[in-house]
């Protein structure tokens, strides 16, 4: 599995959607889904795999267009947005299942098939992945803590 943008998304990067184009901005207050299962062909597909839960600050409670809990990200160093270290970014399941990727939604969390909602489908593994998790078989009501979380624009 690999970092899959939506065509949304490639659009906002390049100045083409909303605010000033750059990853901090498009993903300012944002959530992640963790689903089972195998991510899709594209991040422009439809949802596959049921939802185990979501990544937000504390693990909180996330509400779609709301800043509430939502994920922001340190400024870019050459050319890494991260995790802003001071910051607890959790899941805490709703369900119990094996994460297989998780979808990156900007704050107004569009699902569903589009080529214009703004996200990015992440592996989700154990040493390995975007996403990597001490365990990927995650259980209900169990927090999990997400220690650090890279995403490197490619400059070629």
């Amino acid at each position: 599995m690999a970092v899959r943008l939506s065509t949304g998304l490639v659009n906002a990067l390049a100045g083409g959607g909303a605010g000033d184009g750059s990853f901090k901005d498009v993903f300012a207050n944002a959530v992640i889904v963790i689903r089972t299962g195998t991510q899709p062909a594209t991040a422009d597909a439809a949802e596959s795999g049921d939802v185990l839960g979501m990544i937000t600050v504390d693990g909180g409670e996330f509400v779609a267009s709301e800043v509430t809990n939502g994920l922001n990200w340190d400024a870019a160093v050459a050319g890494v947005c991260a995790k802003p270290s001071a910051e607890e970014w959790a899941i805490i399941p709703t369900a119990s299942g094996t994460a297989g990727y998780g979808r990156l939604y900007a704050n107004d969390m569009t699902t569903g098939e589009s080529t214009t909602a703004v996200r990015m489908d992440l592996a989700c593994g154990v040493g390995a992945g975007e996403l990597r998790f001490s365990s990927t078989n995650l259980v209900a009501t169990v927090k999990s803590v997400v220690n650090s979380l890279n995403i490197t624009v490619p400059k070629s």
